[in-house]
């Protein structure tokens, strides 16, 4: 089936009261990058939320009953709150979310040349692959490490990426790049 066909098979279910196939959840608007073009930039002054886990499961509830089955956890930064976000991943797969995704501005991979760097970085890499979370995708504004860099404010991000990615792919987890288009691209 072509996209159009796709299209056209997506507006016949909602026209039927059926939900759409994907439940996306901005988990917070909390977020220490500096990227220029985001909102959500740590920059930008206002009152930061997050949604409480029971009201995330909530919606992840009330996702399932109407037969999603993929799920997308976003912000802000959803790694700031790593430990809820394992939690609610793995809540999801509980409740029969087949497809769950989550990402990062790569901020957890600065420093890439301290010692304990591959230790850091399998460490969330095993509690990751520990939920049913299997896509991971890292935020890319330019292919130029020092652009890129610059963008979040997260000096050596960009290579520490690089070196993160054998890691998670060794423990199941697809990465992929969150690129955003903007000037320096």
């Amino acid at each position: 089936m072509g996209r159009f066909g796709e299209t056209l098979g997506t507006l016949g279910r909602l026209f039927r009261g059926q939900a759409p196939g994907q439940l996306i959840i901005q988990l917070t608007d909390r977020c220490n990058a500096r990227c220029p073009q985001c909102g959500m930039r740590v920059l930008n002054r206002f009152q930061r939320t997050r949604l409480d886990n029971a009201y995330v499961k909530r919606l992840l509830d009330a996702g399932a009953r109407q037969g999603m089955r993929m799920v997308s956890f976003t912000g802000g930064e959803p790694l700031l709150f790593r430990d809820d976000l394992i939690e609610l991943i793995t809540y999801a797969g509980e409740v029969g979310f087949r497809y769950i995704r989550t990402g990062t501005n790569g901020f957890l991979f600065r420093n890439h040349q301290d010692p304990r760097f591959d230790d850091r970085v399998k460490s969330l890499a095993e509690a990751l692959a520990a939920t049913p979370l299997r896509n991971i995708w890292f935020s890319v504004d330019s292919a130029e490490p020092a652009i890129h860099d610059a963008m979040p404010g997260f000096p050596g991000v960009l290579s520490g990426i690089a070196k993160a990615l054998p890691i998670f792919i060794a423990h199941g987890l697809y990465p992929s790049a969150n690129v955003a288009l903007n000037r320096t691209l």
